[in-house]
């Protein structure tokens, strides 16, 4: 881009593709079902609680996220799928996981805001001249390296002067909206990350780590053993010798409601049925591909083109690049190999993909400077600092790869030796471009031989040996012409009509059962279950159910359309207010077993004195039950120690480093047990000399961790006990779409 000659060197800020906003929506929107959004990108911070909306997507503990928010995050969704190469279609379930993170987000700002140390906009913006992140350096970086810092804090403070800055034709109007929508974002990614950083520092405080807890952590996460760690259970001591008397429940119950307030929730009744083409309709689906396949192929090389672009008229869009070659790393795995054949005209597949089929014309072949490798990988893992394990894995990867002369034989070492996640697949890393690898690895590939071992080298992961099978710089000019699996509207409307009939007889229990069991055999695969909902749980893929259960009445039954071709019937059968529950309606299934179990882990470790005395590390598990009928043994071979099943994570750390070879230590005191670690053998273990070497490190680590944790909790919390109305429904009819 063109900038406006003033007199010194530019930065090389670009309308034409906005950094910031491409850099926040490859760090937050990257889908994942219920992921609590992160201070990687911006969210809704600010947004809610400032901006009124008439047209929200959902109300959350009575504020209003406006419907323009969402709509953002998905464009941004999008484009971020196409970008790398992927279908910009987006589904139900992932339409959900995007409204989510905006929810998880209010609800973060909430708590921060309860807590009092949620960062305002204007607040923000000083914090963003201070100390610009790093993508914004990049972006006002002039050709010398010089962060042009005044030039920042202009566009800042006055958004007007991006116009006097960025020459390039473009309409000056589309200057400013889009410099505005950026710097919108990046002010908003301040705002998250500034208020992430001051919500840790206060749950930390509130349950700060000490240097004990800290070393013990090292020491367990380094520390690899053969041996086991007992459980002996509180119900070795029968529960029955213990009596609860009615004061004593009514105690613990006062002093402990907080275990006892309950999110709500509604349990309901579903049957999931599945839409699927009877073969009428899957024939007609082939003849479909069939006829398209014959129409292309029966024309000229020169008329193709045409008819192909007849057809994608009537078929959805095609989601590779018009106006560039696409590589084969951005193609399905079935096309590939015919690709590499191929002449401009020809047509691959059908090849088959969630919910459709597809076929591949070739428009036109051409070189592209976006070399593509296909390598196959061998990594052996070594932990930084650990100098000798670094020397012995150096030799060991040096005769691997002097004994392997052919691919073959470096299949075979992938699979036997690599600790990399490709080892069942022959160590094979599929297809990649420059910069998908981290920067060595990439080096080393991209300027490697073809059909030769490459390596050792070292990366931070440890080392590798690569095999390079092929490197690729030719592009592909490719149509897609997609065909859905779509059962007829005969077929959708018949599975409708069930589940209207069964959902009607189950709203007045008058034939429920005859109706359900002609369903079943006309639906073999049909899916039904009891579960309990929360408000906010992803069930059956989408929110819609939540939204009727949380608004229906105890009886109340719906159908509800689903991804993929199937329909829920769906019946409240329960429901339940958040609130705390009664003491009458949990003394006998709660209040009192939670007594009793505090009584009979008190009353268990004096009869545990025995067992301390004679327990040896390799003592089988029978002598042992005869001091504990009720311990049970988890056994570790050769990794660091596991976690209890329902305790805390590091309830075992404090044993780890003062457990000698051959040697017992405990009991440590859980919620439901008594635990002992027995290790017979340390196969890799740090001294007191490697904890002081790393202990700042893996202090700032483990600190970083913990306090991620801290937040992740409050968020989650927060969820179980929101207000939450998801009214996208009702705002996208308002507003016509």
């Amino acid at each position: 881009m063109c900038m406006a000659a003033t007199g010194h060197s530019m930065p090389t800020y670009s309308i034409m593709t906005p950094f910031y906003r491409f850099c926040v929506a490859s760090a937050l929107l990257v889908i994942a079902p219920l992921a609590i959004a992160t201070a990687q990108g911006p969210g809704s911070l600010g947004k809610g609680a400032v901006k009124e909306s008439s047209n929200p997507a959902a109300i959350i503990n009575g504020t209003r996220i406006p419907y323009e928010d969402y709509v953002a995050r998905y464009r941004d969704q999008v484009s971020y799928q196409k970008k790398q190469g992927q279908s910009g279609e987006i589904d139900a379930a992932a339409e959900d996981a995007i409204f989510m993170q905006l929810v998880d987000n209010e609800l973060y700002r909430q708590e921060a805001v309860r807590r009092k140390v949620n960062v305002g906009r204007e607040e923000a913006i000083k914090l963003l001249l201070q100390n610009p992140p790093d993508f914004i350096r990049q972006s006002f970086t002039d050709p010398k390296g010089n962060f042009q810092k005044e030039t920042f804090r202009q566009v800042v403070l006055n958004p007007n002067m991006i116009t006097r800055i960025v020459n390039n034709g473009t309409n000056p109007d589309t200057v400013l909206a889009r410099w505005k929508e950026d710097l919108n974002e990046v002010i908003e990614y301040v705002q998250v990350n500034e208020t992430k950083k001051r919500l840790g520092d206060v749950l930390f405080a509130e349950k700060p780590l000490t240097e004990a807890k800290i070393r013990a952590r090292y020491f367990a996460e380094k520390t690899k053993f053969n041996g086991s760690f007992i459980r002996v259970l509180h119900s070795t001591i029968p529960p029955d010798s213990i009596k609860v008397t009615d004061a004593e429940a009514r105690d613990w119950y006062d002093h402990h409601q907080d275990d006892y307030r309950f999110a709500a929730a509604r349990q309901i009744a579903a049957l999931i049925l599945p839409v699927d083409p009877p073969a009428a309709d899957s024939a007609a689906h082939r003849d479909q591909i069939a006829t398209a396949r014959a129409a292309i192929l029966n024309s000229t090389v020169a008329q193709r083109p045409g008819v192909v672009s007849a057809l994608l008229r009537t078929l959805p869009p095609n989601r590779f690049p018009t106006d560039r070659p696409v590589n084969l790393g951005q193609l399905p795995d079935q096309v590939r190999d015919q690709l590499k054949n191929a002449r401009i005209g020809d047509v691959i597949g059908p090849v088959a993909a969630q919910g459709e089929e597809s076929l591949f014309f070739i428009d036109g072949i051409a070189p592209t400077t976006d070399t593509v490798i296909h390598a196959r990988h061998l990594l052996i893992k070594v932990s930084q600092g650990d100098d000798a394990k670094w020397a012995e894995v150096l030799k060991l990867m040096t005769d691997l790869r002097d004994s392997i002369r052919n691919e073959d034989l470096f299949k075979e070492a992938a699979r036997y030796y690599s600790q990399d996640n490709t080892a069942s697949k022959d160590g094979d890393l599929g297809y990649f471009t420059r910069g998908r690898m981290i920067p060595q690895f990439d080096s080393v590939c991209f300027t490697g031989p073809v059909g030769k071992v490459i390596g050792p080298f070292r990366t931070r992961f440890g080392y590798h040996l690569v095999w390079i099978d092929e490197k690729i710089t030719t592009g592909y000019h490719i149509r897609e012409l997609r065909f859905p699996f779509a059962p007829s509207e005969v077929t959708r409307q018949s599975v409708l009509n069930d589940a209207n009939a069964y959902a009607a007889a189950l709203r007045t229990g008058i034939g429920a059962d005859s109706i359900y069991k002609a369903i079943r055999k006309r639906y073999p695969r049909a899916n039904a279950d009891t579960s309990l909902l929360r408000r906010l749980d992803i069930y059956g893929d989408v929110l819609t159910t939540s939204s009727f259960a949380f608004k229906a009445k105890p009886g109340d039954a719906t159908v509800i359309p689903l991804p993929y071709d199937r329909v829920l019937v769906a019946k409240v059968l329960q429901s339940w207010p958040t609130s705390v529950a009664p003491f009458e309606g949990i003394r006998n299934s709660y209040v009192i077993p939670h007594v009793q179990r505090k009584r009979q882990l008190e009353m268990l470790k004096p009869r545990l004195a025995k067992l301390n005395d004679s327990m040896t590390a390799d003592m089988t598990l029978g002598i042992i039950r005869l001091w504990a009928p009720m311990a049970e043994a988890f056994v570790i071979q050769n990794q660091p120690i596991s976690s209890p099943p329902d305790e805390d994570p590091t309830i075992l750390d404090s044993m780890m480093e003062v457990t000698r070879n051959g040697g017992v230590s405990g009991p440590v005191r859980g919620t439901h047990a008594f635990y002992y670690l027995r290790v017979i053998e340390k196969t890799d273990a740090p001294t007191a000399a490697d904890y002081e070497r790393d202990r700042e490190r893996f202090r700032a680590d483990y600190t970083e961790r913990y306090r991620q944790k801290l937040i992740e909790d409050a968020v989650t919390k927060a969820r179980q006990y929101a207000e939450v109305e998801d009214l996208r429904p009702a705002t996208r009819k308002r507003l016509g779409e």
